[in-house]
């Protein structure tokens, strides 16, 4: 059931996943892991194109959802959409669970990487649909600090640690404690 209602693009277990990653990225997946439901952890995946990013991602919320936690595997587009939404509307009629209840939330392709040349949506854009187009959006900041997030990021020159700290730089704005998140370059 809970695989089911996670909505996951494919089904993958981590114990196939077969692209390179260092050791120090292991231990920050495995934190990820180890994390409980209300830690409020937050995972930033970058990486070129078919480096493995949304097969990680999915990887890890398979797991988790193998241990009976909620998980949602979500769009970029269509999280921007939900942030917008009233509780209500929220909530389609055939769902257990969304992204404001669910445990664990992946967020895919927030800024794809090739064959986009250029950043689609950049931090600040993103932090502006968080916030409603408003000056501040107290209630999806408090849920999104809160939750356990994977952001997976495009990132078509994976080095660049100035890129990388923007979208860190936007977590901590929404008010998450630096030590609570962690990047992973693939």
């Amino acid at each position: 059931m809970y695989q089911f209602y996670a909505r996951f693009p494919f089904q993958f277990r981590l114990s196939q996943w077969d692209f390179h990653i260092e050791d120090e990225n292991k231990l920050k997946v495995d934190t990820f892991l180890g994390a409980s439901k209300t830690d409020g952890e937050h995972l930033l995946i970058f990486g070129s194109l078919n480096t493995g990013k949304t097969s990680l991602g999915v990887g890890i919320l398979n797991e988790l959802s193998i241990r009976n936690n909620s998980c949602l595997y979500v769009s970029a587009i269509k999280m921007f959409n939900y942030f917008f939404k009233d509780e209500g509307d929220v909530l389609e009629s055939h769902e257990i669970w969304n992204w404001k209840t669910a445990d664990y939330v992946m967020i895919d392709d927030i800024n794809p990487s090739e064959p986009i040349q250029d950043e689609l949506i950049s931090p600040k854009k993103l932090l502006s649909f968080i916030d409603t187009l408003k000056p501040e959006n107290k209630e999806n900041r408090a849920l999104l600090k809160n939750k356990n997030i994977i952001w997976v990021l495009g990132n078509k020159q994976p080095k660049d640690i100035a890129h990388k700290d923007t979208w860190k730089k936007m977590l901590l704005d929404i008010g998450i404690e630096e030590h609570k998140i962690a990047k992973v370059n693939l």
